[in-house]
Parts: structure tokens; C-alpha cells; sequence
């Protein structure tokens, strides 16, 4: 039975008071800093893009030899690539493949079907389960969907299995619905997560209890 703790705060605090190298898989999706109802955006210069100011603290907690997932878009990618390198060794620009494009699109683009995934290494690492850069998962739809960007649970399963096993920790700092820890403990792996709207924590405790309920009893 894995374990999880959820933090109720910004993430940068909280990683304030985490201690060095103690964590040895993360995975999250940063903000973008834009309003999905409107699409425009509302957080302005580095606000619109946290990541550098998650990366210093993100760096010191992951163990040496740690593992970091990131999800990107195709039009934050070369700039978060080049901040990402900074800190850590880029190993592959992942792609998860939705299957169907979102149907967002303009006269002068096309449409979105894939999301870029930056995942690294701070040191050396030999991965425990091997897949293909091309991930093919259907986003959640319907009543499963309680969050806007929201990631299927499969998929962060993968990024999990791929690199941790029984007894490591995940942290994802930018926890959103939670599924990262929803993942995590579905793959037996302890995790940690922290988010700032107490409208998604309540999301995250009830997701978490929900998979912690004893099976009914057979007749």
C-alpha cells in the first residue's frame, strides 16, 4: 500500500521546506498563465511562465540520480526546453498523442492533437520499464474530467512505471485534480503533491479517498 500527503499552499513554499535530494521522480504540469474559458492570457512575464522560478528548488529536492517529467505545449516548448537544460539533461521530448485534436484551431494554424513531455535526468539513471517516445492516450472526457488541463491517469502511469518502483517518491508540485497521485498510488509508488486552489485539493482528497475504499465483500 503506497502512501501520499497532499500540501494546501504554493508549491514554492512548500518546497522550501523539503529537504535535499529527497525525492527521486517528479512529475507535473506548470501553469501557462492562461484563462481556458477565454484564452487569454492573465498571468504576465515570468508569472505566465513559473517554471524558472520552480526549477532552482525542483533541482535540490530531486535526488541525484531523480527523474523529471514536465508537460509542455507546442508554443511554450523551445522556450521551457532551454530553461529545462539548465538544470537538468534532456533525454527525450516525449509526445502524448490524444488520438483526436481538441478541435481548437484558426484560420491560421492546426489544430492540437499532441502535447510535448520534457523529461530528464539530474544525474545518471537506467530506466525500469521501456516505451516509446509516442504515447497514445485518450484525454478524460465526460463526468472523469474535473479539471481543464487535466491529464489521463494511464499516461502518468507510464511516466511513473518507466522510471520508479516500490518505495521511491514522486512529488508533482503543480498537483491540479491529482492524478499524478492518483498514478502513483495505483503503481505502489509513494507520492506528494502540492497545490494552491483548495477548489482542486478538495477534488485531490476525495480521488484519494475514493481509491482507498475496501472492495464490498463477495456473496
Amino acid at each position: 500500500m503506497s502512501n501520499w500527503t497532499l500540501y494546501e499552499g504554493d508549491c514554492l513554499e512548500v518546497m522550501r521546506g523539503m529537504q535535499d535530494n529527497s525525492v527521486d521522480v517528479i512529475v507535473t504540469d506548470p501553469p501557462y498563465g492562461v484563462n481556458y474559458d477565454t484564452g487569454e492570457t492573465f498571468m504576465p512575464g515570468e508569472f505566465a511562465n513559473v517554471l524558472p522560478l520552480a526549477l532552482p528548488e525542483l533541482y535540490r529536492i530531486l535526488r541525484p540520480d531523480g527523474a523529471i517529467f514536465v508537460f509542455s505545449s507546442s508554443r511554450n516548448l523551445a522556450d521551457w526546453a532551454l530553461r529545462f537544460q539548465i538544470y537538468f539533461k534532456l533525454q527525450n521530448i516525449l509526445v502524448w498523442d490524444k488520438e483526436k485534436d481538441s478541435g481548437c484551431w484558426s484560420p491560421s494554424s492546426f489544430a492540437f492533437q499532441y502535447e510535448p513531455i520534457l523529461f530528464g535526468l539530474k544525474g545518471k539513471r537506467k530506466l525500469t520499464a521501456r516505451f516509446s517516445d509516442v504515447i497514445r492516450c485518450k484525454p478524460p472526457r465526460g463526468r472523469e474530467r474535473v479539471h481543464p488541463t487535466q491529464k489521463p491517469v494511464d499516461l502518468c502511469r507510464i511516466l511513473i512505471r518507466s522510471v520508479a518502483r516500490p518505495g521511491m517518491l514522486v512529488y508533482d508540485p503543480f498537483a491540479g485534480s491529482g492524478t499524478t497521485l492518483v498514478a502513483a498510488y495505483k503503481e505502489g509508488v509513494d507520492s506528494i503533491g502540492s497545490e494552491l486552489n483548495p477548489e482542486y485539493c478538495n477534488i485531490i482528497r476525495q480521488r484519494m479517498a475514493a481509491l482507498q475504499q475496501p472492495l464490498p465483500l463477495a456473496e
